[in-house]
């Protein structure tokens, strides 16, 4: 060993025994301070606080020892001094206020000089970090050590001093960026952080809570209280975000807490972001976090913790809709496949988790345009994955299960993303997917009015609406060539496609006058020996004819089954529920419904759910045929009299202004709470029991209709159009299929059974099959 090591080690050892008899001198001090004080204590606090002022010059001599390199090491001792004091001055609070104010002169002293050594020490690290040259894993620990010290002193003295909070962890900034380049190319375990970044976004959440616990705009001194921890959160994360800058996705830690706080901020009530203390936490927090976020989103733990977010409630569902289209977005912007590969390679991922988390969906996230914006984004999302065919085939599944589940938000979303999918495909995807969708909604009962047939319908009249005259004509014609034509066709194509005009197509156009002339005869037959056999060929003949071009005599006759089944619910027909919604569909496409109904109908012996059945056609019926007014008005008030809080199912359907002035006086004493259990037992009926009232034969699994629709080949969504080069500017692609989905609301007249039921299922919140 040379002398200069030699002597470099005496000067450690000399450092290490003068930092450890400081330590020790205070925790004395702190010790004294616990028991009882008296006048001789007093003093010798005094002498002791004087002593310590002369040893804390004594770190001027080790200043200089260390800026000739005769020191080679950091010390935690000098940092321990730090943490024993602001520990004791941490619980200081609970001493006695006496003590307080008899010895306050001698603390404050204390106080000072602590602070001193602080930024001593502070400043001897800072100053001498490149003089290490981290070459083993003692130097890396070691710092690691100081830093995780320094980590401690620094959440000690967020409860006793703002400015010595904010040097100390600048300090520790400071220190992790001259350090992160070593740490990180090491692949040292950085412990430290993860304690910091805990502590750090821990704070701000509990910031965040106290501040909306107490908020009160109308006290200007404790706002101002709020405006000071606002802004000592906003340095907290403004360190955060320095962390995950200087350490990068694949350095940094603590990614969960950095998520917990993203939500929290997410997820602040509509409220409280509109009063001037919310637009002040999204300047100085919500904005910060999403530039954190931006950060660190590439790192596999960030994808996992994300994955690993448990949604309870329809407030951290719409927070992590809010955080899944800004990683979206991000990946969208960046392009690297890498980063695709990485959130949606395997099975789950972030998409499928907010479509399985949909039962939580409520109307307080469409106030805040969340749905809007996270079915364009998931779009956008999957048009720009068209060169990976493996999570293709993934999304294209996903849609598909979602299209076919019976979760009502879901098949919904999945819908809406399709269409925003198609509207970008090139003409061959089109017809492919147009196609598939046909055959697959030609493989469900005949009867089906569950969410499969539904949403299936709602899909093909959203895409019919994107087609061009000529695409509408080309495509339908080769749909029949392949050999589709029968009656299932009508039923499927011609009342889905309302636009469709049948004589455009021959083969449809006989089958449209065949069903015309086979309604009359399945009338006559279920009158003269009603059987199973003759009532779903009657329900069938029901739901295939146009109400406009049936005469009156035989509407008539119609009307007249509708009034025997609603008689005799509990007769001996195999399920009258199916003619029954047959019936209510056939009128209210009619729009007319024959005076002979009106005349027989007695509200009194109508179940509950009956009069609900009627309620939409009467009330459809009412504002078209202003001739038989004073008919609809008295089966109205019928209804009413059985029940007043129909008067709220009425109103639902119908505006004030269409109703007759004698009800809308009698809306006022109606409990709109009734409302939600009369459309909950509408949907009950309309979903639970879809699968029931078709026949045994009719009925196919999820199996058996897709490897019917099966396409002679995959799917693909590789061929987009030139225009989705836009994907490149995620906003502009946001904003273009945006205004897509608005207009879709031209089209609203053609698929008013899907409206309907959104809007009865967004009121009760979710939809679940029992």
């Amino acid at each position: 060993m040379s002398a200069q090591d030699r002597l470099r080690e005496a000067n450690t050892h000399y450092l290490q025994t003068f930092m450890t008899y400081l330590q020790d001198y205070v925790i004395k001090i702190v010790s004294c301070l616990d028991n009882s004080l008296d006048e001789i204590t007093l003093n010798q606090l005094k002498n002791i606080t004087s002593n310590l002022y002369e040893l804390t010059s004594t770190l001027s001599n080790i200043a200089r020892e260390i800026q000739s390199s005769s020191v080679y090491i950091i010390l935690e001792a000098d940092l321990r001094i730090v943490e024993q004091h602001y520990l004791f001055f941490q619980n200081s609070d609970k001493r006695e206020s006496r003590l307080q104010e008899r010895f306050g002169e001698v603390l404050n002293k204390l106080f000072c000089n602590c602070q001193k050594l602080q930024r001593m020490v502070i400043a001897l690290i800072i100053n001498n970090i490149q003089d290490f040259t981290f070459s083993s894993s003692i130097d890396c620990d070691g710092l690691n050590k100081v830093l995780h010290c320094l980590c401690c002193v620094g959440e000690f003295v967020s409860l006793v001093d703002v400015k010595s909070t904010a040097e100390i962890w600048k300090c520790i900034s400071r220190l992790g960026t001259e350090s992160s380049n070593y740490v990180v190319a090491e692949g040292v375990p950085i412990p430290w952080l993860h304690n910091a970044v805990e502590f750090l976004c821990t704070e701000i959440v509990q910031s965040v809570t106290i501040i909306l616990d107490n908020l009160n705009e109308d006290d200007a001194q404790f706002l101002a209280k709020l405006e000071r921890i606002l802004k000592v959160s906003s340095f907290y994360l403004k360190i955060v975000i320095k962390f995950a800058s200087d350490f990068g996705p694949q350095g940094f830690q603590g990614f969960e807490y950095v998520l917990k706080l993203s939500m929290t901020l997410n997820s602040l009530p509509e409220s409280i972001k509109n009063l001037k203390m919310g637009q002040n936490i999204k300047q100085y927090l919500t904005i910060g976090v999403n530039n954190l976020i931006s950060e660190i989103y590439k790192s596999p733990k960030f994808e996992k913790a994300l994955l690993d977010y448990e949604i309870i409630d329809a407030e951290g569902f719409q927070a992590f809709c809010t955080v899944s289209v800004e990683i979206m977005e991000l990946i969208i912007e960046d392009g690297d496949p890498s980063v695709m590969d990485l959130y949606f390679r395997k099975k789950n991922h972030i998409i499928g988790k907010f479509l399985d988390a949909t039962s939580l969906y409520t109307n307080a996230c469409l106030q805040q345009n969340t749905y809007e914006c996270l079915i364009t984004t998931t779009a956008a999302t999957i048009i720009s994955a068209s060169g990976n065919e493996n999570i293709l085939k993934s999304f294209e599944d996903l849609l598909l299960n979602g299209i076919l589940g019976e979760s009502m938000m879901r098949a919904l979303m999945s819908c809406d993303v399709m269409c925003i999918i198609f509207r970008f495909a090139k003409e061959n995807v089109r017809r492919d997917y147009f196609k598939f969708y046909l055959k697959l909604n030609l493989a469900l009962p005949t009867f089906s009015t569950g969410p499969k047939a539904i949403f299936i319908n709602f899909l093909l009249r959203s895409f019919y609406a994107v087609l061009s005259s000529e695409q509408r004509g080309k495509w339908l014609e080769e749909y029949i060539n392949d050999g589709s034509s029968d009656a299932n066709t009508r039923v499927k194509l011609g009342l889905i496609l309302d636009d469709c005009r049948a004589e455009q197509i021959p083969r449809l156009a006989d089958a449209v006058t065949r069903i015309e002339t086979e309604l009359c005869s399945n009338v006559q037959n279920f009158l003269q020996s009603p059987s199973k056999h003759s009532y779903y060929k009657l329900a069938k003949s029901l739901l295939l004819s146009n109400p406009k071009d049936v005469d009156s005599a035989l509407l008539d006759q119609i009307g007249n089954i509708w009034i025997k089944l609603l008689e005799n619910s509990n007769g001996s027909y195999h399920s009258t529920h199916v003619l029954k919604r047959c019936l209510s569909s056939f009128f209210t496409r009619k729009q007319s419904i024959p005076k002979s109904f009106l005349n027989e109908l007695d509200c009194r012996v109508l179940r509950r759910i009956d009069q609900l059945y009627i309620i939409k056609p009467i009330l459809i019926s009412y504002t078209k045929d202003k001739d038989n007014e004073a008919k609809y008005c008295k089966v109205l008030n019928s209804l009413i009299e059985c029940d007043n809080n129909l008067l709220t199912f009425m109103l639902y359907y119908s505006k004030n202004s269409q109703l007759p002035a004698s009800l809308c006086r009698g809306a006022l004493p109606v409990n709109p709470s009734i409302k939600g259990n009369y459309i909950s037992e509408l949907g009950r009926n309309s979903f639970q029991h879809s699968c029931r009232i078709a026949p045994k034969l009719n009925k196919k699994t999820n199996n058996e209709c897709l490897e019917i629709a099966n396409p002679p080949k995959r799917l693909r969504l590789n061929e987009i159009q030139p225009q989705c080069s836009l994907l490149k500017d995620g906003k502009r692609i946001a904003v273009e299929i945006s205004e897509f989905y608005k207009s879709r609301e031209v089209n609203e007249d053609d698929w008013k059974d899907i409206k309907e039921i959104v809007n009865i299922y967004s009121q009760i919140g979710k939809f679940k099959n029992k």
